[in-house]
């Protein structure tokens, strides 16, 4: 089975296993583990990323490229996703409830028109 990981590549220059594409590599990106290896032995400078927290990376040398293991469980992540999410609903609802204050308090600071009728008759 070929297991392939994130990564980036920092340097500018062509990288040969995509296709001769001029690099820096700043977004993550699938490669296999041998296209890792060759482009380490050519001497790019390669950062292996967590799939779970993209901006944790570890960068790759002849002596890790196999055993980098990062720490986040999946567990975790969804844990901290749902967090998140709890967090940004709690936002906007607390937005949504100051914007229905400003609307009452604008209506009951609103002049009220009353109708008067006046009879000069007499």
């Amino acid at each position: 089975m070929i297991t392939k990981k994130l990564y980036t590549i920092k340097d500018i220059k062509p990288i040969p296993c995509l296709g001769n594409i001029v690099g820096p590599i700043k977004t993550p990106v699938r490669l296999s583990e041998s296209d890792v290896l060759s482009l380490v032995k050519a001497g790019f400078n390669v950062y292996e990323h967590n799939p779970l927290k993209k901006k944790e990376s570890v960068k790759v040398t002849l002596h890790n490229y196999r055993s980098i293991v990062f720490e986040t469980s999946t567990k975790d992540a969804i844990i901290e996703n749902r967090v998140k999410k709890e967090l940004i609903k709690e936002n906007n609802s607390s937005d949504k409830k100051d914007k229905k204050k400003k609307e009452e308090t604008s209506k009951d600071d609103a002049v009220k028109e009353i109708p008067i009728s006046m009879d000069f008759s007499k």
